[in-house]
Formats: structure tokens, sequence, C-alpha cells
């Protein structure tokens, strides 16, 4: 079992291990979180893991209520944002209370949401589910919601008192969440380098799954802890993601996000390498780990469409984009484009 603590202006813990959710007293008691909590979950993960994390609150004398969403990325709307406020304020949560996100990163996005804005802000505890919550929602504090076509169009940047990474919830993941999170594995491959890189190209990654989950989360740990407030350094992480978020609009998330994200990663190893610095023999580990695990490379749709959808991304900064690119395996780095030159920069 691993401790992680993310030293920012509030620090927390991220525990990553086995058996967590049987421990729930060890990770909660003593973290003063009211009389109510209000367990934010998935219709798959309802069915399949709420009995026990129910149970194991009600043990701690908590008065657990439990609002359902959908999965996927389609709950994070506005208007079930308010569905939520309104059975927070229905249930009678008072400030002193916790809204506990138990889910994929959509669930754990939207209650942390809820928690930052209800009451102006109350306990929130995060428990991811899926491979990809625990890489991408253990670190960092984003919440956020979908809005007129635009992923994350409305957000905030919102700690969580403790995260729990249980990872007996990967026995029950289905093949396409694997799938979504050996993408983030690749990417974190090329960000990290090294051993990590060493371990999904020459190893059954799933092998190695725990230890794999620690070094992403102890990796984003630094670089949030220089970056807390995603102005620089930390764009870093979104590598690929740009042309992920874009695919995942045009095909109205019938391509899934983590095939999205690798034809992202591809898109963005050939800028690099084209025009970035990105040796042959780096931008050849790249391809080659994308193609191990027989991840489609080419894009869907044509480049001047995903680009011009890129265009209404959320992240855009002064009428320019900061664009994370590849120097090397183990070695990336941020530049900003401006707008008006991103049809010339990706082609």
């Amino acid at each position: 079992m691993a401790r992680i603590t993310v030293k920012i202006s509030k620090s927390y813990n991220v525990h990553i291990g086995h058996g967590l959710i049987k421990s729930l007293r060890v990770y909660l008691s003593k973290l003063n979180l009211g009389k109510k909590v209000v367990l934010v979950t998935s219709t798959s993960i309802n069915t399949i893991h709420s009995t026990q994390i129910e149970r194991e609150l009600s043990n701690l004398g908590f008065e657990v209520k439990k609002y359902l969403v959908l999965d996927g990325d389609d709950s994070k709307n506005i208007s079930e944002y308010f569905n939520l406020l309104n059975f927070l304020s229905n249930s009678k949560i008072t400030k002193s209370d916790t809204i506990i996100g138990f889910g994929g990163g959509s669930v754990i996005e939207l209650a942390g949401f809820c928690a930052a804005t209800y009451h102006r802000g109350i306990n929130f505890v995060s428990i991811p589910t899926s491979l990809v919550s625990m890489l991408e929602n253990s670190v960092g504090g984003k919440t956020g919601l979908n809005l007129v076509g635009v992923k994350n169009l409305i957000g905030i940047y919102f700690y969580p008192l403790v995260v729990l990474c249980d990872l007996d919830f990967l026995k029950t993941l289905p093949e396409l969440e694997w799938e979504n999170g050996l993408a983030e594995l690749i990417k974190y491959a090329i960000l990290i380098g090294d051993d990590f890189y060493d371990v999904l190209i020459q190893d059954d990654y799933r092998k190695n799954i725990d230890k794999l989950i620690e070094d992403v989360v102890a990796y984003k740990r630094e670089i949030i802890e220089i970056d807390e407030n995603n102005l620089w350094e930390s764009h870093i992480l979104g590598l690929g993601s740009i042309f992920a978020k874009a695919i995942s609009i045009l095909s109205e998330d019938s391509i899934s996000y983590g095939k999205a994200l690798a034809m992202g990663i591809n898109r963005i190893a050939y800028v690099s390498y084209k025009s970035a610095g990105l040796q042959k023999r780096d931008y050849d580990k790249i391809i080659n780990l994308l193609k191990k695990y027989d991840l489609r490379l080419s894009l869907p749709f044509s480049l001047n469409l995903i680009i011009d959808t890129i265009k209404k991304d959320n992240n855009i900064y002064d009428e320019n984009f900061d664009i994370a690119l590849i120097n090397k395996v183990g070695r990336c780095f941020v530049e900003r484009v401006p707008l008006d030159k991103l049809d010339e920069f990706f082609n």
C-alpha cells in the first residue's frame, strides 16, 4: 500500500492499495466529515460495488444518501449539476457534511464541482474506481462540466480531503476501460520515460498495474506542486488531449477517449518529430509502443475539421494555445502557439 502526500495550498493524501474500502475507518474517522455523506456514483458502479461502501459508511455512523448518474461523460452537464444541488438541499445537507465521488472520472468531476459550489464549498472525498480516474483524478483537483459542446467549459480546482484508490475495483473493470487507461499509461510512458516505458514495451502492463499507478500519481504530484494553478508546467500533462477532446466531440463520443487519445499522441509525436526536435529513434519508440497494443493511429476525421474543433476548446489563453510537445521519451515541454497559426503548426 502506498501513501502519496500532495503538498499544495490544501494538502491531502492519495492512498493506493488493495482492500481500502474494507478499511474506511482508517482513512475517514479523523477527517470530521459531519453526520451525513452523499454518495455520488454511476448506475454501473452502484450495481457492482455500492452495497459494500454503503455498509462501511453506515458502520462508521454516517447517515448515507445516494445519488445516481448515468455512466459516461454525458453526466457532466448543467442539468445533472442542478439536479444534484436540489438533491443536496432536499436532503438537508449542511456545510459540515460530505460528498463522496465514487466512480469514474465523470462522476468524480461532477461530485467535486458540486462539493466546491454547494454552500460555497463542503467536504469532498474522492474514490476513483476506473483506471483512467485513478490516473487522472487523483491529483490536481480538477472538476468540471461540459456545456454547449465544449468539454469542461465550466469548472474549478477543488481539492478533496483524501483520495482512495482501491485497486480491487480494477478486477471488475470492463475491457473498454482498460483500453482507455492504457492510452493514459502510454502518455505517461512518454512523459516519464525510463523504467516506466520499459514496462509497457517489454511486459504485460496489467501485471504491473499497481506500481504503474503509484508512479503516475507520484509524477503528477511533482508537477502539480510546481504549478498548482495550471499556468504552465502542468500543461504537459495534457499531452495528446487537445486532439482527443476534438475527436471525441466530432464522433459524439462514439470513439472512446482512449482511442482518441492514442490518435492524438500519434499526431503530437509526428508534429514533434517534424518541427520540435524529437529524434527519429524516440519517434520510433513512441510509434512502436502504440502499435504494440494495436491502437489505431490514423485520424478518423480530416485534420482541418479536427483543427477547427480544437479552436473552440476551453484552453485558449489570450488567443494562444499551450500545447504539450515531445523532445524525447522522458522529456516533454510546452509551446505557446497563436490561434491563427494552428493550421500551419499541425499540418
